[in-house]
C-alpha cells in the first residue's frame, strides 16, 4: 500500500502534496483508485470545483467516504480551500501543488492542519523499479535487464518509462534486453538551449533527462545559454509591460515575429520581471559553483538543475 494509502487507513482525511516530480501524480491516483475501489474518487481541474464537492457531498453516494483530489494547487486557487479548513467530513481531501507557493496566512494554516506528503524525482535506480513496475502493471513478462535498458535509453523521463511499458506489452509475449534494444529508441541528442528552455518553464522530469543526456563538458555553455534567454526574457517583459506590439517587441529583440509571439513573449509574461530577475541571480551562483566545485560534472549538473528549477 502507498504512503498516502496507509495515511488513509490510520484515519487520516486531509493531505497536501508537495509534487516536486509531477510525473508521479497520476500514479497517487492510480494508487488510492486501486487501495480503495470501493470509494468514489475524483479529480478537479478547479480549486472552486474542488471545494464545492467537499463542502456539499454527493447526494448519490451510499454512505462511503469519497477521495477528491485537486490536480494543481496554485497561489490563485489557496484562498478556495479556506471553508474546508475545520469542516468535518469522512471523505479524503488530496490537495497537489507542483511548484512553490508563497507562505501567506492560509497556505501556512493549510500545511499545519493537513498531512504533508512529497513526492520527490526518482534516481536512476528508482527509475528502474519504477520501469518494472509499468511493466508489470500492463501485464509483460520481462528479463531483468528490460528496466534497466529502459533507463538508458530514456533517462528518467517517467512518462517516457510508461509509454515505452505500454508499446512494450502489445508484443503478447516475454520481453529480453535484445528485443527491447530493437524497439525502444534511445534519448534524442539534448542541447544546452533545450535544457534551459525546459528549466525555465519548470519541466522538472524533462529537465532531469535532457540533464543526463547533455554531455557533462556543456555545463557552462548551458549556464551561458540559460543567462541569454533571461536576459532576452527580462528585455521582452519590461517591453510588454510599456504596451508594446509582440511584432515590435521581436523587432527590438532581432528575432523573427513568430518566436516573439509564441514563445519569448508568453514565457516572458508568464514567468513576470521579478521570477527572470530571481533566476539570473541563481544563474550567477551556478556559474560559480560550476568553476569552483570539485564535484564530479554529472553530479554537478545534476545538482545544479535542481536549485534552478526551484529559484
Amino acid at each position: 500500500m502507498s504512503t498516502c494509502g496507509r495515511m488513509i487507513s490510520a484515519g487520516k482525511r486531509r493531505f497536501l502534496v508537495d509534487a516536486r516530480e509531477p510525473s508521479l501524480v497520476p500514479d497517487l491516483v492510480d494508487s488510492l483508485r486501486s487501495e480503495f475501489p470501493a470509494w468514489a474518487l475524483s479529480v478537479h481541474e478547479d480549486a472552486m470545483s474542488f471545494a464545492s464537492a467537499a463542502m456539499t457531498g454527493d447526494m448519490f453516494s451510499d454512505g462511503s467516504p469519497r477521495i477528491l483530489v485537486l490536480w494543481d494547487l496554485s497561489e490563485e486557487s489557496v484562498k478556495s480551500l479556506e471553508p474546508l479548513l475545520g469542516a468535518k467530513t469522512d471523505d479524503v481531501l488530496v490537495a497537489v501543488q507542483r511548484k512553490s507557493l508563497p507562505k501567506g496566512r492560509l497556505y501556512t494554516r493549510i500545511r499545519s492542519e493537513w498531512e504533508s506528503l512529497t513526492l520527490e524525482p526518482l534516481d536512476d535506480r528508482a527509475c528502474e523499479a519504477y520501469a518494472a513496475a509499468a511493466l508489470k502493471k500492463c501485464g509483460c513478462q520481462f528479463t531483468a535487464e528490460v528496466p534497466g535498458l529502459l533507463v538508458e535509453r530514456k533517462g528518467r523521463d517517467l512518462a517516457s518509462l510508461r509509454k515505452e511499458a505500454r508499446k512494450l506489452s502489445l508484443l503478447g509475449r516475454p520481453v529480453d534486453r535484445d528485443t527491447a534494444s530493437r524497439l525502444v529508441r534511445g534519448k534524442p541528442e539534448a542541447t544546452v538551449f533545450d535544457l534551459s528552455d525546459a528549466v525555465l518553464r519548470r519541466r522538472w522530469s524533462q529537465s532531469f533527462s535532457m540533464a543526463a543526456a547533455l554531455p557533462e563538458g556543456d555545463i557552462i555553455g548551458f549556464l551561458h545559454a540559460l543567462q541569454t534567454q533571461c536576459m532576452r526574457l527580462y528585455k521582452a517583459a519590461s517591453l510588454k509591460e510599456q504596451g508594446m506590439a509582440p511584432d515590435d517587441v521581436a523587432s527590438m529583440l532581432e528575432v523573427p515575429p513568430y518566436i516573439a509571439r509564441t514563445k519569448i513573449v508568453p514565457l516572458a509574461t508568464q514567468m513576470g520581471r521579478q521570477r527572470i530577475l530571481r533566476m539570473l541571480d541563481a544563474v550567477h551562483a551556478a556559474d560559480e559553483t560550476a568553476r569552483i566545485s570539485r564535484l564530479p560534472r554529472r553530479i554537478l549538473l545534476d545538482a545544479l538543475v535542481v536549485k534552478l528549477l526551484r529559484s
